[in-house]
């Protein structure tokens, strides 16, 4: 059964972890899995340490587990760290599932260690069928191609260095080799979910193909690929549909609709911002002639505009009404932009098509001058409309702004009066003419 050490060895060449050359924590409970993880570094004389969570759980037997790992821990002489949680408690404080409460306070508490002690990698050991598992599980609950292929070789620092071997192939080895471990009695329990699927589902796809671990692992390797390619059409995809703008994200609604698949191309556009799923139906059914419907994940809003669907992040009121400036030059800070205020020669000003510069004639402005959001009721005299004036609301209407880029707007205002609607139009009133003198040049960059 030594060919497993071979194996490992080839598995962390394959993927360049030179782990002699690094400091390791193996993330270790005691059980099966991790015990032969741990004895194949210490065979294989690789620098590591150990790392064992007691969550308490499961009365004494959580204890002795613990005392477990700290006595072969010692024996090995091996450096250890051993850390309890309150886990039943965090959970009912975070409303969090009891399985992702451990998984929350073990990650956390490895990655603490890791930049205390300067560890290169956080190790674990799942294997070859708790992937399958995993797999199984997502399609159960419903997933995209990602869900389908498995655990990830590696999470950053996190690397599962035994995801070629099957559970049979680790238990053949630590038999041969009388690696000792301690049995989780709450593994062969069915009440959780993976469990079901462990001793429920996956004997009857052993019993429909005996080589049903090699094959799974054959295919997983197959769905990882078509991951990749998939994900660079993704991208290019992105790259041709979508753009950000102003802090916009935006996606051009003629060329989406023409994919064939257009429910997964979208999804991959926007659930990075978590959106979900069950979304994207009433999303792609309301472009159908549904101007300003809006749909909303935890951090962001999706708003179909008449040639766009846009995505913004929601940002609490941070109770920013208004800005007086006194004098200039200055630069004012908004939200996520700044404004730029300086005097202009008459002679240096180039007049240009770039909407986030405005010059002013400053003869009129009247200080200080106020930079404030816009409100419903607001009219201006747009530049270009011989003094008419118009309400904005008609001018945002004939820019084709979408309410979510309305709700970006600045406006510039002189005594009472809008002299630049920022980044779209200054008002006529103040625009340079052969008899101006003196001028101001406001830059608007985001």
């Amino acid at each position: 059964m030594d060919n497993l050490l071979q194996l490992f060895e080839e598995y962390i060449e394959t993927n360049n972890w030179q782990l002699p050359m690094h400091k390791s924590l193996i993330a270790v409970s005691g059980g099966m899995d991790s015990m032969a993880l741990s004895f194949i570094f210490k065979s294989l004389k690789l620098p590591f340490e150990i790392a064992h969570c007691n969550f308490k759980l499961r009365a004494e037997a959580s204890n002795k587990d613990a005392e477990f790992v700290k006595e072969i821990a010692e024996s090995w002489q091996i450096k250890y760290h051993i850390k309890s949680f309150d886990t039943e408690q965090v959970s009912k404080d975070s409303k969090l599932s009891i399985q992702e409460t451990a998984r929350s306070l073990r990650y956390e508490w490895f990655h603490q260690i890791s930049k205390e002690q300067q560890f290169d990698y956080i190790i674990t050991a799942h294997h070859l069928n708790d992937s399958i598992e995993t797999v199984l599980y997502n399609f159960t609950k419903g997933c995209g191609i990602d869900g389908l292929t498995g655990i990830p070789v590696q999470n950053s620092k996190t690397i599962r260095p035994l995801l070629f071997a099957s559970r049979d192939k680790i238990k053949e080895f630590v038999e041969h080799n009388n690696i000792p471990f301690r049995e989780d009695s709450s593994n062969a329990e069915t009440k959780y979910a993976r469990n079901k699927i462990r001793h429920l589902v996956v004997p009857v796809l052993n019993a429909l193909n005996p080589g049903f671990d090699q094959t799974a692992g054959t295919n997983l390797r197959r769905l990882n690929d078509t991951a990749i390619i998939f994900h660079e059409a993704i991208a290019l995809k992105k790259d041709l549909f979508c753009s950000f703008e102003n802090d916009v994200f935006k996606i051009d609604l003629g060329l989406l609709l023409k994919e064939k698949a257009v429910a997964t191309v979208l999804y991959e556009f926007i659930k990075e911002w978590g959106f979900n799923s069950s979304q994207i139906d009433q999303i792609l059914e309301t472009t159908k002639g549904h101007s300003g419907k809006m749909f909303f994940s935890n951090s962001h809003m999706l708003e179909i505009a008449r040639d766009h669907i846009l995505v913004t992040e929601k940002k609490e009121d941070q109770g920013l009404k208004e800005i007086l400036i006194a004098e200039i030059p200055c630069k004012i800070n908004l939200e996520d932009s700044e404004l730029i205020i300086e005097e202009c020669h008459i002679e240096n000003i180039v007049f240009t098509n770039d909407h986030n510069i405005g010059i002013l004639n400053s003869a009129d402005l009247v200080f200080p001058l106020k930079v404030r959001k816009w409100k419903p009721g607001d009219q201006f005299q747009p530049l270009g409309m011989n003094g008419q004036h118009q309400s904005l609301q008609d001018f945002f209407t004939h820019q084709k702004l979408a309410r979510i880029e309305k709700e970006k707007v600045w406006i510039l205002e002189s005594g009472g009066e809008i002299v630049w609607v920022i980044n779209y139009r200054i008002s006529e009133k103040y625009k340079i003419t052969k008899q101006t003198k003196k001028a101001v040049r406001i830059t608007f960059e985001s």
